[in-house]
């Protein structure tokens, strides 16, 4: 992408890598743009809890993603500003690298069935997989390739029979066990909004529901 096509929307996140230490990041909220001169951001809550205060001369790799690509661009703070509330702004790209993300689309799974058929596509590859052990935490993902490595992130794609609109589980990989012909790859799920917990909730009360009237006993509850 060229820095003058730079694509960051207001409220958008970015998410700031130090570069002295590039275990440690930052999220920041767009608040906009000056073309070739900076761009401005304010911290997310999770870092105004911390209170954490980047100063100027702070140098940082920016994380950002458009679409299905993921980009990332070296910045340092230029100005430092804490009235009338705290934000920064950041010096705009020379240059900025970008790399497709993989994004999985699921088929509509039958109702009441728990391991999910999924329709992958993987550099030029149409394969199946199945998602099980779906949680409001993660899931697991049973594929005969590989998706990636532990710490990649890519989007699983839901489209319920009742809705027209798919819902995005962001999911990133915390552990691969290669099994036989199988690849098991544990995800934990990341930031899901109101509408994707709504459905794994109900999705799971469903799965309880059927496996009281297949007349399954009834989990214990221990106090």
């Amino acid at each position: 992408m060229r820095p003058d096509n730079l694509k960051l929307n207001i409220g958008s996140v970015v998410t700031l890598q130090v570069q002295s230490d590039l275990s440690k990041t930052l999220a920041m909220n767009v608040l906009g743009m000056s073309p070739s001169r900076s761009v401005l951001v304010a911290p997310c809550v999770d870092v105004v809890r911390q209170k954490l205060h980047l100063i100027e001369g702070d140098k940082f790799i920016a994380h950002f993603q458009w679409q299905d690509t993921k980009y990332a661009f070296e910045t340092q703070v230029n100005i430092a500003q804490n009235e009338p509330f705290e934000y920064y702004h950041l010096a705009f790209p020379d240059r900025i690298s970008g790399v497709m993300c993989r994004k999985v689309i699921r088929k509509k799974p039958p109702r009441g069935h728990y391991d999910f058929s999924l329709a992958m596509h993987e550099a030029g590859t149409s394969f199946t997989a199945s998602l099980t052990e779906l949680s409001l935490q993660g899931a697991v993902v049973i594929s005969p390739l590989k998706l990636g490595k532990v710490k990649d992130s890519f989007s699983i794609e839901l489209s319920p029979s009742q809705s027209d609109k798919n819902i995005t589980l962001p999911s990133i990989i915390g552990y691969i066990k290669h099994d036989g012909d199988f690849y098991h790859h544990g995800l934990y799920f990341h930031k899901l909004n109101v509408r994707a917990d709504e459905f794994i909730v109900n999705y799971l009360e469903d799965r309880a529901n059927q496996s009281r009237k297949n007349g399954k006993p009834k989990l214990a509850i221990v106090k």
